[in-house]
């Protein structure tokens, strides 16, 4: 009778110890981490934190991606990655892109800098529902030659040089505006009076004085017009560019 409570006594503890161990196991495997982790920093080439980088982790062998932004520190941290290599790309507005290929080990956490360089600046000017207009076409910096089309709104609203016509050419970039010769051709009959004020206004005007000519024609005056406009042709200064047909 007492070998039997004995025997039994024996069985209830070994049901008891792997009734224990089978409890254990849970508890085992979630203390063993089948996983790894990714923290890093994002700086530039002076070490200066950048916060609000992209950071995309892309399995290199599954399709998984997984994204993170870094923080305003410029660092970032992606937990529970499955063991393997990932491609990590980091962008941020400003700078190139970084790329790398980084290694995640089981139950541990890799640590990685990114220096990001700045990018190249691209600028680009695009007018949109307007007409096309000489401020807006290219130029062709390789070629010599300057061509253009100049539009009727170019005209509105481009100053002119001298406003002659002769300068709409040289509304084209790359170009310089003339001033063309002038003849002013004033006809006069018995007009000594106001001859002498008008060719001193003629003579007046704002333009370059060897481009401007000023002939005056007086057919068969009776009066002194015609003293009048030879002493203005006969002066040192009041007869520049001044010729007379009587």
């Amino acid at each position: 009778m007492k070998m039997g409570i004995l025997a039994l006594i024996s069985r209830s503890r070994k049901v008891l110890a792997l009734i224990a161990a089978l409890c254990l196991i849970p508890l085992l495997c979630a203390a063993q981490e089948f996983h790894g982790g990714l923290r890093g920093i994002v700086q530039d080439a002076s070490q200066a934190r950048i916060p609000s980088a992209t950071i995309v982790l892309h399995a290199a062998e599954s399709s998984v991606e997984i994204n993170a932004v870094s923080d305003e520190h410029g660092e970032f941290r992606v937990d529970n990655l499955v063991p393997g290599t990932y491609h990590l790309a980091v962008n941020k507005k400003g700078f190139a892109e970084a790329r790398s290929d980084v290694a995640v080990m089981i139950s541990s956490v890799r640590d990685v800098t990114v220096v990001m360089t700045p990018g190249a600046v691209q600028q680009t000017v695009s007018v949109q529902g307007q007409a096309s207009s000489i401020t807006t076409a290219p130029i062709d910096t390789a070629s010599a030659v300057h061509q253009g089309v100049v539009m009727a709104q170019d005209l509105e609203t481009i100053p002119l040089a001298a406003r002659s016509f002769a300068n709409i050419a040289y509304l084209v970039p790359g170009t310089e505006p003339v001033e063309p010769s002038v003849s002013l051709l004033v006809a006069a009959y018995n007009e000594a009076a106001i001859i002498g004020e008008k060719i001193r206004n003629s003579l007046a005007l704002d333009y370059p004085a060897e481009k401007l000519e000023v002939v005056v024609a007086s057919d068969g005056s009776a009066d002194a017009t015609a003293e009048i406009v030879r002493s203005f042709a006969a002066g040192a200064d009041g007869g520049r560019g001044l010729a007379g047909t009587f």
